[in-house]
């Protein structure tokens, strides 16, 4: 991320869903966090408000400083006197939910599932439809093994 004149920020005050770890390569940056954080945050998630509380750190990072931010916590950054440049490097561990979208997604693929429900043919009904959906699911969850979708989640992080 570059900055650049005194006091700009690349974004206004937010949290992320991953935990980030912050190398300041040139330049400074002024980082304030707050709390308290939002618990376990997932990308997708609806909007949070943002505390209206003190910073629990307000430093600034110089070149080669680093800084490691949890997941959920508020944080806003300010350039210095000149331009600033970091790095940052996000890390997004598995949660349920992603297991859950990695269920999903091979049903984008079948046309089926894609057909607006307001334009059955073939004297498909809802129910028939619902039936036909809660099986299919049913059968993915069955398959479902948390174990192999960890070991694999570096394949399918998004």
């Amino acid at each position: 991320i570059v900055t650049s004149g005194a006091g700009s920020g690349a974004f206004p005050i937010h949290y992320d869903p991953e935990d980030l770890l912050i190398l300041q390569v040139e330049g400074t940056k002024r980082w304030q966090i707050s709390g308290p954080p939002v618990a376990n945050p997932v990308r997708g998630m609806p909007t949070q408000i943002p505390p209206n509380s003190e910073p629990i750190f307000d430093e600034v990072l110089a070149p080669g400083d680093l800084l490691f931010l949890p997941a959920g916590y508020w944080h806003h950054c300010e350039s210095g006197l000149s331009t600033s440049v970091h790095i940052g490097i996000f890390f997004m561990p598995p949660a349920l939910v992603h297991a859950v979208r990695a269920i999903m997604l091979p049903f984008m693929n079948d046309e089926v599932f894609r057909r607006p429900l307001t334009r059955l043919d073939g004297g498909t009904t809802l129910a028939e439809a619902e039936a036909e959906l809660k099986r299919r699911l049913a059968e993915k969850i069955g398959a479902l093994k948390l174990e192999d979708f960890v070991a694999r989640w570096h394949d399918v992080a998004y």
